[in-house]
Parts: structure tokens; C-alpha cells; sequence
């Protein structure tokens, strides 16, 4: 079968798994496990049978498609293939490029549905990666501690791990439109972060999602949020406003812990106010809640 023939097929299956995620339920699983070709359906699971190499990568090949497995090269530009040895490059596999501190750009092909875990973890000279239609997952650490500056995700894109872009140098953030599991600290410790859109399909801000984001002063949680989970704004130490919307009725421990100077902005009798006052932080109750 032609490369571009199993390709297709393999689009037309994602499009149909993919249904699943377009009822829009965000997932914040505590105790996550490894996100992987079983959980993300970012990839048919099979078992590997061989492995090849080139003058610059390592491949892992399985019944339909190819994944990276590493790189030999020393180039500061990488472009990954879109096939290899007529199998169409469908994942960049765990640990691939993990501290590898030469690389600066990569470029990926139309073919990557999967980044799997640790990927590109402490690559610190790292800051331009495309992330094409057709990506469904990006694993636990992808890019943790790596030196991307922005981040454009496409709508195909449904799964996060956690600390997936965490310590990275973002300073705005777009979630995906159609985010259907994420995990905890995403993007904690980015601290050149200072705004974030959240799409509809999110209903929970994850534990320390932005934790130790030092950039963020003014936050504004849009309506359609219904929990903040455990220290999702802890230690930001420029954080002055937060406004909480009565949508928000749950929220977990220590959601402002070290953000000292943080005042909440919320109606009277909302839960948000409540739990301010229970926990001794400042806030400036409207009038008017529902």
C-alpha cells in the first residue's frame, strides 16, 4: 500500500475516534499515567517489527507507520521526514530528542499525529516547532524546560500532558479549541507567560496548570469554568487581580498559595468569595451575583 493511501486511511480513522472528543469533556486525571498510543488514540497500536536508521535519524517501523526514535545529526535546523522506508512518520517517540541542546527549529511534516513523552524535554536552545493539522497528542514533558517562545496549536489537537510545555518561555497562550483530556502543571513555571485563552471545552483549570507564572498580573476566568483545582495560581508573585465568575464552584486546595498579592474579584456569595474568606485571601465582592 502507497504511503499517501495509508495515510489517509489512518486520517479518516483519527476523524472517527475523534468523535469522542467532540462532546468538549476536558479531563484532569490526579494520578495520570503516561500518555500514551493506548490512551491518546493519537496512533494504531501495534507492535513494533523492526527498526531503520538514516544519516540523521533512528526509526522505529510498525505494521502502518514510522516513528522517530532519535537523532544523530547536529544540525540546529531539524526537519523530520515525512516517510521512511515507504511508512508514513507518524510519531516522534519518547525521549527522541530529549537534551539535546543544539537544536534551535524543527520541523515537522503533515504526517505527525503523535509527540510522545519527554520528546524534546531540556532541549534548551529550542524555539520553533510547527505543530500541523493532524496532531492529536502531545505527551507528559514534550517540551518541559525547552526554549520555545510560542506556541500555535491546531484544532486537531485534543490531548496535553502533564508538564507537556512547562518552564518553557511562552508569553501568550491559545488553548486548543477542542481540548478533551489535560493533566497537571502544563505550564507551570513559564514565567514570561502574562495572558491565556481557554476554549469552551474546558470546564476545569488543572492543578498548578499555571503555577510559578510570574508574568501573569490581571486574570480573568471566563464563564463556562466550573472548577479551579489545587494550586492552579500558587506562586505568582505579580498576580494583583483574578476575577471568578459564580460558574466556579468547586476550587481545590491552596489555589493561591505564594500569590500574596493577589486580590479576588468575584460576587457576593459566590463560592469563589467564600473560599477567599475562609482562607484569609483579599477580595472584592460585586453586587449582583446570580
Amino acid at each position: 500500500m502507497k504511503i499517501l493511501e495509508k495515510t489517509i486511511i489512518f486520517a479518516a480513522a483519527l476523524l472517527i475516534t475523534a468523535s469522542a472528543f467532540t462532546a468538549c469533556g476536558t479531563v484532569s486525571d490526579k494520578n495520570a499515567a503516561e500518555t500514551t498510543t493506548a490512551n491518546t488514540l493519537a496512533l494504531p497500536e501495534e507492535d513494533k517489527k523492526s527498526t531503520s536508521a538514516d544519516s540523521l535519524f533512528t526509526y522505529t517501523i510498525y505494521s502502518s507507520y514510522a516513528e522517530v526514535s532519535g537523532y544523530t545529526g547536529d544540525g540546529e535546523t531539524v526537519n523530520i521526514p515525512a516517510s521512511i522506508d515507504g511508512m508514513p512518520v507518524m510519531s516522534i517517540g519518547k525521549n527522541a530528542f530529549e537534551f539535546n541542546t543544539a537544536i534551535k527549529e524543527v520541523v515537522l511534516p503533515a504526517t505527525i499525529t503523535n509527540i510522545a513523552n519527554y520528546a524534546f524535554r531540556g532541549c534548551t536552545s529550542l524555539e520553533t516547532v510547527n505543530f500541523p493539522n493532524g496532531l492529536v497528542s502531545i505527551g507528559n514533558y514534550a517540551f518541559h524546560n525547552s526554549a520555545l517562545a510560542s506556541l500555535t496549536f491546531p484544532d486537531t489537537l485534543t490531548v496535553l500532558g502533564k508538564y507537556c510545555f512547562a518552564g518553557t518561555k511562552i508569553t501568550t497562550l491559545t488553548m486548543p479549541k477542542l481540548i478533551a483530556k489535560t493533566n497537571d502543571y502544563m505550564f507551570a513555571n513559564c514565567e514570561s507567560l502574562t495572558a491565556f485563552e481557554l476554549p469552551e471545552c474546558m470546564t476545569v483549570i488543572p492543578n498548578h496548570m499555571f503555577y510559578g507564572c510570574n508574568s501573569l498580573t490581571e486574570v480573568t476566568v471566563p464563564d463556562f469554568i466550573t472548577e479551579i483545582d489545587d494550586y492552579a495560581f500558587s506562586d505568582c508573585d505579580n498576580l494583583t487581580s483574578i476575577t471568578i465568575p459564580d460558574t466556579v464552584v468547586t476550587l481545590g486546595e491552596g489555589v493561591f498559595v505564594g500569590s500574596d498579592n493577589a486580590t479576588v474579584v468575584t460576587h457576593e456569595g459566590s463560592a469563589a468569595e467564600k473560599y477567599a474568606l475562609n482562607y484569609k485571601i483579599k477580595v472584592s465582592a460585586i453586587n449582583g451575583g446570580n
